[in-house]
């Protein structure tokens, strides 16, 4: 089975307990040994939360990351 995101990835949220859906975040690592499950870093959260391959979206529309300035 293939990944869908790799790490760096920009992503947002779809329905989740995890965080509010529409949530923007940055894939920030993936499992070896379970290829759905990411650990995604979500603007505004502290920490990274694991999440589903089926409760994220990549996207390219995300808005810009205020630390690239």
């Amino acid at each position: 089975m293939k990944r869908r995101f790799k790490i760096g990835d920009r992503v947002r949220a779809r329905t989740s307990l995890s965080v509010p859906t529409g949530t923007f975040g940055r894939v920030s690592m993936s499992l070896v040994s379970v290829v759905d499950l990411y650990f995604v870093q979500f603007d505004g959260e502290n920490g990274l939360t694991l999440i589903r391959e089926v409760d994220l979206e990549l996207v390219t529309d995300a808005p810009v990351d205020e630390d690239a300035s």
